[in-house]
């Protein structure tokens, strides 16, 4: 959030970064914090590991239907005023946020493939402890004729994104760890189940 705030002081001497590059700067700074902290603690408990964070490119389809229909909310929260507002100025889709205030939202489509899978693979085979897919990872469009990656104005789930990661790297488990006592399908709906 504090990088999209940046971003909504856009100035000519301070221009706006696309989200991408919002994703990726705050997916390496929040590995750079876990990876000290483990390395800290394994330390402090005698253990010798290596830990090593990996910013993580997550390939999407550039014609996943989400690119038409954002629902990934991010940002501040803003009044409903000044979210009209940005959106006429900007274009961008602002929608009302639970009866906490509207937020800018983005589109959230679903991960097909991880450009760094086989080096994560080749790391934990390795026995690194490995930090990716923070945040769901950055996402990014293959263009079919030159295979080169974009980054594209989205945002992955982060549990999705860990689920492709978890497949591609043939993990053992699969744990999402939660601030909830159970999983649930249609969460916090009048058809919530177990």
């Amino acid at each position: 959030n504090l990088l999209l705030q940046q971003a909504a002081a856009d100035s000519e001497k301070n221009p706006a970064m696309p989200l991408d590059t919002c994703v990726a700067m705050t997916e390496g700074s929040i590995g750079f914090w876990l990876v000290n902290a483990l390395d800290n603690e394994l330390q402090a408990q005698g253990i010798t590991k290596e830990v090593a964070a990996v910013v993580t490119q997550v390939i999407v389809d550039e014609n996943d239907p989400a690119f038409k229909n954002p629902t990934k909310p991010i940002g501040p929260f803003l009044t409903e005023e000044d979210a009209k507002k940005q959106m006429a100025e900007s274009g961008a889709s602002f929608k009302e946020d639970a009866g906490r205030g509207w937020r800018k939202v983005v589109p959230s489509p679903k991960p097909i493939g991880i450009k760094e899978a086989n080096v994560i693979r080749s790391l934990v085979d390795s026995g690194v402890v490995v930090v990716s897919a923070g945040g769901g990872g950055v996402p990014v469009v293959k263009d079919p004729a030159s295979k080169a990656l974009t980054g594209v104005e989205a945002v992955i789930d982060k549990d999705f994104a860990s689920q492709t990661l978890s497949e591609l790297v043939d993990a053992d488990l699969f744990i999402v760890l939660t601030g909830v006592d159970n999983v649930y399908v249609n969460f916090n709906k009048p058809d919530q189940r177990k």
